[in-house]
């Protein structure tokens, strides 16, 4: 026995007497003592292991409840106190279990007692693991990381009792490897959530966290007291890998004309047969559905603009994805047009029409290869183009009319088409006629009452009659003022009351397209008040001292002026020829020599629309005793062409004698300086004046205060001639023709006396005008005179008459046909057989056309010449084409050569003569050698290309030092000489040449050597050189 032991006996010694020594002096009903079990213990015949639980049961059937327990502390070894509840278990079962294990039955006894006992258990059984399950949470079979699941399963064990049961979770926690179930105790853990314990039920509660995908195998592994184990599988179903969508239709940036769009995507899952998928529009879900592979959804009613789309996916095991986004455009509207220039019914008065606009699409933009803009039905060919994106600029020329019409079209760049449709639209550039009637230049009326009529008309855009706009010294009168009644589609009328005047009106009226037309400025008066009469040289009651009395006076009209010719005076009732009569517009002069009595003077007048002037009536008498006054030069109408006048005459008084001082000359009613008085009887005074008319009055008074008068005279200065004008045509004119004359007299002339003509030196006729019958040319002389004897400077015209000329003239030339070397004169010489005559004749030999018949040709060049001729009728003759080639320069000869510069006398060898020849004019005819000074001939040269000629030469003739020309010649016969040497040897002088003067001398290496050297230079010929080599040698 070991110490250990020894030790607890002794222990269990005393305590055994503590406990006899109350019960000895205590009374009979005290509990009994323990009964202390010792003893070995072994499981499946192995000693318990330290830790092993052994538990004591009196009357285990009754009793459930431990009665004492131990572990084991020394492997293989119990000891244990079962102390009794009362007296009554004694006796009763002692019922013994190693970790749940019953092992052995004893009886428990009064006590205390040590008691032993060898405890054995047995317990081969693993326990069972039942119905092992995993719960997913709500709704799902599958989970994915971040997910809780519920492992659970019934574990049983009939022996020992399941001491552990874990879970390997390594396949979904990859932080994790094992955790401990435990079992449902009803409320910390109630894997079935019946709130009731369930005894074998474990469970554990799990956080996905993995990066594995399908099926994953947990691992129960249950183990009970004595280390008996059992395991068992349960698959969990993970997922972490979202599923995919692609969108597949629309693309991105697509540009969409239909508001119907079917959206097609692609969605794939690596475990799931099915997804859910959310189509998105502009970020707000639209559809959504489930599925796999090829998905399509339409969606109708997209609004017009930019959107964008996105598919969101979700697999059963709630991984989410959301495809990339696109965006598309929907545009289903046609783009703008505007047409800013033109409107439907338009009218434009220039021939240039500008067809100006915008088009617009704010969503996809316009394709500008689209733009189609159709005039008339056609796409013209625009004079203007200022085309530029959303903008249209274009203009052209149109004929005045009215059915004119534009149409515009274009495209977005999805295809949708807008037109402006026909706009009609008229052109008239022409302006409207329009006729004044009623009213011509410078009408005199003797009403107030004007009537303004007259006819518009216009054919192409019509008159615009709200335009008419009438115009009376300046102020307008339109439509509204005319009045709509006056106005018809042709013609109007309108009526004003005018004061007396001098009026002017303008009537002016546009067509629709704008066009103007005014009748110009057209002056007339009205006047209906009659003239006034002032009688300046008699008032009423007035004695005249002398038989000649003076009726002076002046009349006037505020407007259209006095009719001279209505001016009537009469003297004693009876129109009086009056013996000076000085008659001047607006005033009268008259004089006439009375007998002494009662006399009276009336006068009359009218202006020139017939108003009468009040009659004026004065009362006279004369009184007179005689002298005389005379007025010499100067006679009532006299005319004087020279603006000084002399007024001369004489005076007398037999009885008294006259008083000088008292003399007066008045002319023009002014009194004159200076008179010249000579002697006692006569007087003088010369006084320059104007071309006008005029008067002259000389007064005298006799010593007794009688005057006499001797006027006024009337008279005329008119110093210079009349024009005369004519109508003859300055063009050639169909016969018949007559050629009207137009005299006129300068501002206050005498007056045209006549017009004289004569024709082709004929006799001078007096006439206005002549009539001519034949066609022919003719040379008009003509002149006119005034009344005064002012005469007119010879004029002279010429008038060609012509029959009927439809023919054209015909224009040769005579431009020599080849070259010309020197400069030259191409004439041309037009013909017209038509009858009218040849006007001018036209050329060019450039871009300007020149009137002309000679055309000097003095620049070098192949000159295109072009002409026609006019005649006088304006028949224009076809376009002629002649050639005038001139070239003044000779060839330009370079680069002659001669090779060898000397050959032997014999047939074999040659000499090639080589010249570079070119001509930039005319071109080179033929290029020459003269080899005459040998004994040949003249021989053209060989042209060799690139401007070169060559001639070979060989000859017999005796040797000497020859001069050979040769002569370029071009086409113009422009020739250039150049002349060349050649040295022709006999095979003795070349050797004496070489080997020394006096030919005696042996020919050396070194002069074999020179000659080569000399042959490559082009010196001396090859013959020469082996003439030489052969000589050396023999």
């Amino acid at each position: 026995m070991s110490r250990m032991k020894i030790i607890s006996n002794i222990m269990l010694i005393l305590l055994l007497l503590v406990f006899m020594l109350p019960a000895v002096m205590a009374e009979e009903s005290v509990p009994s003592g323990p009964n202390i079990f010792e003893g070995s213990v072994q499981i499946n015949d192995s000693d318990a292991t330290v830790g092993t639980v052994i538990e004591v049961y009196i009357d285990y059937t009754n009793n459930k409840v431990p009665d004492g327990s131990t572990t084991v502390d020394v492997e293989g070894d119990y000891e244990i106190y079962v102390y009794p509840n009362s007296n009554d278990d004694i006796g009763k079962e002692v019922t013994f279990k190693v970790t749940n294990i019953d092992t052995a039955v004893s009886v428990f006894k009064n006590g205390p007692i040590v008691r032993h006992l060898n405890l054995t258990a047995y317990d081969t059984t693993p326990p069972t693991i039942d119905s092992p399950t995993v719960a997913y949470p709500e709704g799902k079979s599958i989970v994915k990381n971040g997910d809780t699941v519920t492992v659970s399963a019934n574990v049983t064990d009939e022996g020992s009792q399941v001491e552990t049961v874990s879970l390997d979770v390594s396949a979904i926690n990859s932080s994790a490897s094992d955790v401990v179930m435990q079992e449902d105790d009803g409320t910390t853990y109630d894997w079935n959530d019946n709130s009731a314990a369930d005894a074998g039920l474990y469970g554990a509660t799990v956080v996905v966290n993995t990066e594995n995908n399908g099926e994953q195998a947990l691992s129960i592994e249950a183990v009970d007291y004595v280390g008996n184990n059992n395991s068992s599988e349960v698959g969990c179903n993970v997922d972490n890998t979202p599923p995919i969508a692609v969108l597949d239709d629309p693309l991105d940036n697509s540009l969409l004309k239909n508001n119907e769009i079917t959206f097609n995507f692609s969605l794939t899952d690596n475990l799931d047969d099915s997804v859910d998928w959310t189509l998105y529009i502009d970020g707000v879900e639209n559809a959504s559905g489930t599925g796999l592979d090829e998905i399509s959804e339409t969606v109708s009613g997209l609004s017009k603009g930019v959107h964008t789309w996105n598919v969101s996916v979700e697999d059963s095991a709630g991984n989410t994805n959301v495809s990339t986004t696109h965006s598309f455009t929907v545009d289903t509207e046609k783009p703008t047009i505007t047409l800013d220039t033109i409107e439907e019914a338009d009218y434009f008065n220039d021939s240039t029409v500008w067809i100006n606009g915008t088009y617009n699409d704010n969503i996809v933009g316009v394709d500008n290869s689209t733009l189609e803009v159709q005039v008339n039905g056609i796409v013209p060919l625009f004079e203007t183009m200022l085309n530029d994106t959303d903008s249209f600029n274009y203009s052209l020329t149109l004929d005045d009319k009215v059915d004119h019409n534009v149409t515009i079209g274009v495209d977005d760049n999805l295809g949708n088409s807008n037109t402006t449709g026909v706009v009609n639209f008229t052109v008239d550039t022409i302006e409207p006629t329009l006729t004044l009637d009623t009213i011509q230049e410078d009408d005199e009326f003797n009403y107030s009452k004007v009537w303004i009529n007259g006819t518009f008309s216009d054919d192409i855009s019509n008159v615009n009659n709200s335009t008419l706009v009438i115009t009376v010294n300046d102020t307008p009168y339109d439509y509204d003022a005319i009045g709509e009644a006056s106005i018809s589609s042709s013609d109007y009328n309108f009526s004003l009351s005018l004061s007396d005047a001098d009026n002017n009106v303008t009537v002016s009226i546009s067509d629709h397209a704008g066009n103007t037309n005014t009748t110009g400025l057209v002056n007339f008066s009205t006047d209906i008040t009659p003239p006034a009469i002032d009688l300046d040289s008699i008032s009423e009651g007035v004695n005249f001292k002398y038989s000649t009395v003076w009726i002076n006076g002046t009349y006037s009209d505020n407007v259209v002026g006095v009719d001279n010719s209505t001016l009537v005076i009469s003297v004693n009732n009876t129109d009086t020829s009056f013996e000076s009569m000085m008659d001047d517009t607006d005033s009268f002069n008259y004089s006439l020599s009375l007998p002494d009595g009662e006399h009276n003077v009336t006068i009359d007048v009218a202006d020139n629309v017939g108003n009468d002037a009040t009659q004026v009536l004065k009362n006279f008498s004369v009184d007179t005793e005689g002298h005389t006054l005379t007025l010499d030069t100067i006679e009532e109408g006299d005319y004087f062409t020279d603006s000084t006048v002399w007024i001369n005459g004489t005076f007398s008084d037999d009885t008294s004698g006259i008083n000088t001082s008292t003399l007066e000359i008045l002319v023009n009613g002014t009194s004159v300086d200076s008179i010249n008085i000579v002697g006692s009887s006569s007087y003088n005074h010369s006084i320059n004046l104007e071309d006008a008319e005029h008067n002259v009055t000389v007064s005298v008074e006799n010593n007794v205060g009688h005057s006499s008068t001797t006027g006024p005279v009337n008279f005329s200065v008119d110093t210079m001639p009349p024009t005369t004008d004519n109508n003859a045509p300055k063009e050639p004119a169909e016969n018949p023709f007559t050629i009207t004359f137009q005299p006129l007299d300068n501002n206050g002339g005498s007056g045209v006396n006549a017009t004289f003509y004569r024709i082709d030196d004929g006799e001078w006729i007096i006439g206005d005008s002549i009539d001519i019958y034949e066609a022919g040319e003719y040379t008009i002389e003509f002149y006119s005179d005034d009344i005064a004897g002012n005469e007119e400077s010879t004029k002279t015209i010429t008038v060609n008459l012509t029959e009927s000329d439809t023919v054209a003239p015909v224009t040769t030339d005579d431009a020599p046909s080849g070259w010309q070397n020197e400069s030259f004169t191409v004439n041309l010489s037009a013909i017209d057989e038509g009858g009218s005559g040849v006007n001018k004749t036209l050329y060019r030999m450039g871009d300007d056309w020149l009137s002309g018949t000679s055309i000097l040709i003095d620049t070098p060049g192949n000159h295109t010449i072009e002409y026609y001729s006019i005649d006088k009728a304006g028949n224009e003759e076809t376009s002629n084409v002649t050639y005038a080639k001139y070239d003044p320069d000779v060839p330009g000869m370079n680069e002659q050569n001669i090779t060898p510069k000397l050959i032997l006398n014999t047939s074999t060898d040659t000499a090639i003569v080589t010249v570079n020849v070119t001509d930039q004019v005319s071109g080179l005819d033929n290029v020459t050698i003269d080899l005459t000074p040998i004994g040949e001939s003249v021989f053209e040269m060989v042209s060799n290309g690139n401007n070169i000629y060559s001639y070979s030469i060989s000859t017999t003739h005796p040797a000497g030092d020859f001069s050979f020309n040769v002569t370029a010649i071009d086409n113009a016969g422009n020739s250039a000489n150049k002349p060349l040497k050649l040295n022709v040897s006999t095979s003795y002088e070349a050797i004496t040449e070489y080997s020394g003067e006096d030919g005696e001398d042996d020919l050396s290496t070194s002069d074999i050597d020179q000659a080569i050297e000399d042959n490559e230079a082009g010196e001396v010929s090859d013959e020469t050189v082996l003439v030489l080599i052969e000589e050396y040698f023999s």
